[in-house]
């Protein structure tokens, strides 16, 4: 991701939907939106948009946090390639090209 498609995302749906869900509750629009120091993640985001704060975690501690993402994002890591390319050698045979696949 880019700083410009974390802006682009943020100031178009992110905020608009949130918006939205606030009016649809009958609720105030404060939005606390929690980051972590991923490089696409603007610093200025909170200067974007005024009913947005933004609080970044400390580096180095989103699994610590969020420790069912080591475990869901490991089984990610370990089932996606092979099921993503377990066709690739039938699709290459049968004449297409590891593009068209």
């Amino acid at each position: 991701m880019t700083q410009a498609l974390f802006e682009d995302w943020c100031l178009k749906c992110f905020v608009p939907e949130t918006r939205e869900y606030c009016r649809q509750k009958n609720v105030q629009l404060r939005i606390l939106l929690m980051l972590d120091s991923a490089p696409a993640h603007a610093q200025y985001i909170s200067d974007m948009h005024p009913d947005v704060k933004v609080v970044y975690l400390p580096p180095n501690t989103t699994a610590l946090i969020q420790a069912m993402d080591q475990g869901t994002i490991g089984a990610f890591k370990a089932c996606y390639p092979r099921q993503a390319f377990e066709p690739a050698p039938e699709a290459i045979e049968s004449g297409r090209t590891l593009r068209e696949f």
